[in-house]
């Protein structure tokens, strides 16, 4: 039996590595958050006006602003080599599935899985700039492109599994599972749009499940070797 997805999943291995240290680096104390969001560093990325950061961050407190933002910095730095992590396993297991059965939807998830690299960079630059320009409340311009490029990478992954659903419909019951679990993302995702709260937190939460799930499907998915082609 071949494990075609076998590479994927061990790539999915240092996704699992790199979230952990993304969540060992969130600040012990934050000042303020919006309301139902409990994660830090996701409250950080759906912050919408300036008057949201200096709540958030404890301006003008300075020990407060360092407290909060240097771990958050160590994230970001930290987050430009994990976009890379897992943007690759993205890319990686929709390229496998092309050359498995051919398809442009296929072409279209290798393209997606490079658009939210580039997002996710765009967003990553954003939140450091915000940091930086702190002290002297001069962030205004990069909360704008926080806002749009937060969207454009978080509903980037939603519109990844969702395309990429109709693949695992076509396999075992747990791949069917996958499947239906795939629709998540986008349902809370388009509802945490249009209101922030707590569903931001399942939102996230989902996209965090849906890379386990894919990960134990490329450890566990086999097929039998087609011995008239070797």
């Amino acid at each position: 039996m071949h494990r075609p997805f076998i590479h994927i999943a061990y790539l999915g291995l240092a996704v699992i590595a790199g979230g952990l240290l993304l969540k060992s680096h969130s600040p012990a104390f934050v000042p303020w958050m919006p309301d139902g969001l409990r994660t830090p560093m996701l409250a950080f990325e759906f912050l919408e006006t300036e008057e949201e950061v200096t709540k958030f961050f404890g301006v003008p407190d300075t020990n407060v602003m360092a407290g909060v933002a240097s771990p958050l910095d160590m994230a970001n730095y930290i987050d430009f080599g994990f976009m890379i992590i897992y943007t690759g396993m993205l890319f990686g297991f929709a390229r496998m599935c092309h050359q498995r059965k051919p398809s442009r939807r296929f072409l279209f998830l290798m393209a997606l899985a490079v658009f939210i690299f580039l997002a996710d960079l765009v967003e990553t630059i954003a939140l450091l700039n915000i940091t930086a320009g702190l002290a002297g409340q001069d962030f205004g311009g990069a909360l704008i492109l926080l806002k749009i490029f937060t969207w454009l990478k978080w509903g980037g992954l939603a519109l990844y599994f969702l395309v990429l659903s109709r693949y695992f419909f076509q396999g075992n019951a747990f791949a069917k599972g996958v499947g239906v679990a795939a629709f998540l993302p986008a349902i809370l995702g388009i509802s945490a749009f249009f209101h922030r709260s707590a569903l931001n937190e399942f939102f996230g939460l989902s996209i965090t499940i849906m890379f386990l799930l894919i990960i134990i499907y490329s450890f566990t998915f086999r097929e039998a070797v087609d011995r008239s082609k070797a």
